[in-house]
């Protein structure tokens, strides 16, 4: 009988598995707002006084800020105090929202340690895009608002906004591509469908931006509830790798309905590659829809292009976005 091969020695292998210590270190560090406490004195604070300002057990948060110097995020200087060394990255009000991203991550790895549960029984574990607490909701939307500015204003560019009167946005989140098709179309009047939970953050982070009165918003279930018709952009971004096949195809049928003649639509997700190995990123997210949805998955490309030829859709065609390395669109329009 043939061995198996054996591409990775005992050690490599440990050291794989032991990926969570350090970021559990620094995602725990992020949560407890270490970071920012750390940044109100410029020489650095003693753990004591750490301890007070974020709220902790001194014992343990001193060996919580060692293992922070030892993998470089802080610094312990001769006077005994620590300093971070993420300068305002891991701060609440950064621009760049890593604060909420890794709390975010942090929210699935609590998930992820099911992985094994989950494969066998088949029953994915709740996360904060469907449920638990108004505070996790928050923190899962600020995270995909903040990522998606730069690939939102590239992808309404490829639907050629400038040219539509009306957008559909379904599954719209906190408002950024709409925000983006706005900017960019300054005659242009769109409709967010969404929860009602995330339609609220979407009606604070419009507002905020003196859009409102551009911006109609529906709450209610994608599958059920009307869309209205005679827009000549719909959007679908980051919704296709939370349903079967069959859902996205019946989704994507009531987009075509929603569609005027000649109108666009654009899917933006993650997409594996045609043998679904790579790339690492939509393989990994693969297995977070395993996880977190009951029918959710990554696809490709071409997957998503027979869907919509299915559907009716022509001019169907992949781009590729440049703003993003991680995600893709797939193009098409409702023929005249």
């Amino acid at each position: 009988m043939e061995q198996p091969q054996q591409r990775w020695t005992a050690e490599e292998i440990e050291e794989a598995a032991r990926g969570f210590e350090a970021a559990s270190v620094l995602m725990a560090a992020t949560e407890l707002g270490v970071f920012a406490a750390m940044a109100r004195k410029p020489n650095g604070m003693k753990p004591a006084d750490l301890a007070t300002a974020v709220g902790a057990e001194p014992r343990r948060l001193r060996v919580l800020l060692d293992a922070l110097v030892m993998l470089g995020f802080a610094e312990r200087t001769l006077r005994g105090t620590y300093r971070g060394t993420t300068g305002e990255l891991l701060f609440e009000a950064h621009p760049d929202g890593l604060y909420h991203r890794l709390r975010h991550l942090h929210q699935l790895q609590m998930g992820w340690v099911h992985l094994a549960e989950v494969v066998r029984d088949g029953r994915p574990r709740e996360t904060a895009a469907t449920g638990k607490s108004v505070a996790d909701l928050r923190c899962f939307q600020e995270t995909l608002f903040v990522r998606s500015r730069a690939s939102a204003e590239e992808a309404v560019r490829r639907l050629h906004i400038e040219t539509a009167a009306k957008l559909l946005d379904v599954g719209g989140g906190a408002g950024a591509y709409v925000l983006a098709a706005l900017e960019q179309n300054p005659y242009l009047e769109a409709t967010i469908v969404d929860t009602s939970a995330v339609i609220d953050i979407a009606k604070e982070k419009i507002a905020a931006a003196g859009a409102a009165e551009r911006v109609t918003f529906v709450a209610g279930d994608f599958f059920a509830v009307p869309f209205g018709g005679g827009f000549e952009r719909v959007l679908l971004s980051n919704i296709a790798h939370i349903y079967s096949p069959e859902q996205n195809r019946a989704l994507l049928r009531r987009c075509f309905e929603a569609l005027a003649p000649g109108g666009m639509i654009g899917v933006k997700d993650f997409f594996l590659a045609r043998d679904r190995l790579g790339p690492r990123d939509a393989v990994m997210f693969a297995v977070n829809m395993a996880v977190f949805t009951e029918n959710g998955n990554a696809y490709t490309q071409e997957e998503l292009a027979e869907w919509l030829t299915e559907t009716g859709f022509a001019e169907v065609s992949a781009v590729r976005l440049e703003s993003t390395r991680t995600q893709g669109l797939v193009v098409g329009r409702r023929p005249s």
